[in-house]
């Protein structure tokens, strides 16, 4: 049992020594300070690049479904014509199918873009930022949304 508990003991003071966690003789805590601060900044950064790519996507998806709000506006305002004179007779009922369709396409996609702009808004990512570096934890889905990707500098432009 003694055996089982000292290398229990072992594995654990070695994984911790791995990840620099337990000073050395010559290190001081305030030593390991800079390392804390610099992980907190990339935190912070990744946090910062995750809000704007969400905000990105968020603006990309109003942007199409505001185009399809055009188009339901341009194709309900087109006159009926019941005559074959053109070469594509638009009815009532191809216009009920039209307007159909491009409301269906359309709105949900505006439903995600609205969303995503509001649940990754700046004023969101500001307070999320604050309470981060006062020392409160990330919330799970934040967590898990903080893939490597926004870790790695982003090439400049």
């Amino acid at each position: 049992m003694k055996i089982h508990l000292l290398l229990v003991l072992l594995l654990l003071a070695a994984s911790l020594s791995a990840q620099n966690i337990i000073p050395t003789g010559n290190s001081t805590a305030t030593d390991l300070l800079p390392v804390v601060q610099s992980q907190r900044a990339d935190t912070t950064q990744a946090i910062r690049r995750l809000f704007q790519n969400r905000r990105r996507g968020g603006r990309f998806f109003a942007v199409y479904s505001g185009l399809g709000v055009g188009a339901i506006s341009y194709a309900a305002a087109q006159p009926v014509t019941e005559s074959a004179t053109t070469w594509l007779p638009y009815t009532a009922a191809n216009k009920r199918q039209v307007v159909t369709i491009l409301t269906v396409e359309t709105l949900p996609l505006l439903v995600v873009g609205i969303e995503k702009l509001s649940r990754f808004s700046r004023k969101k990512e500001e307070a999320l930022i604050r309470r981060y570096e006062a020392g409160e934890p990330l919330a799970p889905a934040i967590r898990r949304r903080l893939r490597p990707k926004y870790f790695r500098p982003w090439p400049k432009l």
